[in-house]
């Protein structure tokens, strides 16, 4: 703990047999915080794998997510929208899951793959985009998408 912000990183460590689907399983973890008063720093490193993050019982500032390969699907409420996400996708498919009411500012390069926000489909390169901007709750994502999808949608 850093003053007054929590701290979590969590990394899973790359198993070539799951890499490689060998066995036909995934690794499944649940992670629980039992805290939601304290600002939050979250770290979230996948390497290979699915996984479902709900963050709404989290009172996040910054959230970073590393995803190598896999599906991972994560769910923000009003409460938990951090001001910042860092997003790097190497493979794969992310979808973010945000409340209606925010504003987001999206900067993001994008090799191959797609990026949608609210179904619009964003070009290749690096670029902005803009949605809600009059909302009073604001998140900035940072994302680099190498290949793989990323769907950031208003729910």
């Amino acid at each position: 703990m850093s003053g007054k912000d929590l701290r979590i990183e969590f990394r899973q460590k790359q198993n070539r047999a799951a890499v490689l689907n060998l066995f036909g399983t995934n690794p499944n973890y649940k992670v629980e915080v039992g805290q939601n008063e304290i600002p939050t720093q979250m770290k979230l490193v996948l390497t290979a794998g699915d996984g479902e993050v709900d963050f709404s019982a989290l009172k996040l500032t910054k959230a970073t997510i590393e995803m190598t390969a896999g599906d991972l699907n994560m769910n923000f409420k009003d409460s938990s929208i951090p001001e910042q996400i860092d997003i790097k996708l190497t493979a794969g498919d992310m979808t973010l899951n945000l409340p209606k009411d925010i504003a987001l500012e999206l900067e993001y390069n994008k090799t191959a793959g797609d990026i949608k926000v609210d179904n619009n489909n964003l070009k290749n390169g690096y670029d902005t985009y803009t949605y809600n901007s009059g909302a009073s709750k604001k998140v900035k994502i940072n994302a680099k998408v190498t290949a793989g999808d990323l769907k950031i949608n208003f729910k």
